[in-house]
């Protein structure tokens, strides 16, 4: 099981809609695709966690940074959670990443290189 599915089954047992898991994985997620391990959200994924009052974090992301395709592979594949992104800013549901992000003043770029730079450090 997908930890999309997993996420799912648990947003439709908090929520208590009355809809079926596939229904809601279509709504939530931005890729339906399940070998693709992207945790991020639609707006309408964003609204039902504020709905079912999980705590997020809003992280403002400078104006000048543009998303890029490389960015959002970054995202896919450092943040573990659920997770939604606009050109003005990404919220995040762990306080770590929202931390690290942080840190960075929400320059995604730079957070991308870092993990990845640091990913390789570990790797030797």
């Amino acid at each position: 099981m997908s930890d999309k599915k997993t996420f799912t089954e648990t947003f439709l047992k908090v929520s208590q809609l009355d809809t079926s898991v596939d229904d809601l994985y279509k709504k939530i997620w931005f890729n339906l695709r399940n070998k693709n391990p992207s945790l991020r959200l639609t707006d309408c994924g964003l609204q039902l966690l504020k709905d079912i009052e999980i705590r997020i974090y809003d992280i403002d992301i400078p104006k000048e940074l543009k998303i890029t395709g490389q960015i959002l592979i970054w995202l896919d594949r450092y943040i573990q959670s659920p997770y939604h992104i606009t050109d003005k800013k990404i919220t995040v549901i762990i306080e770590k990443a929202a931390l690290e992000m942080h840190l960075f003043s929400g320059d995604l770029k730079k957070y991308g290189l870092a993990r990845t730079f640091n990913k390789r450090l570990d790797q030797n």
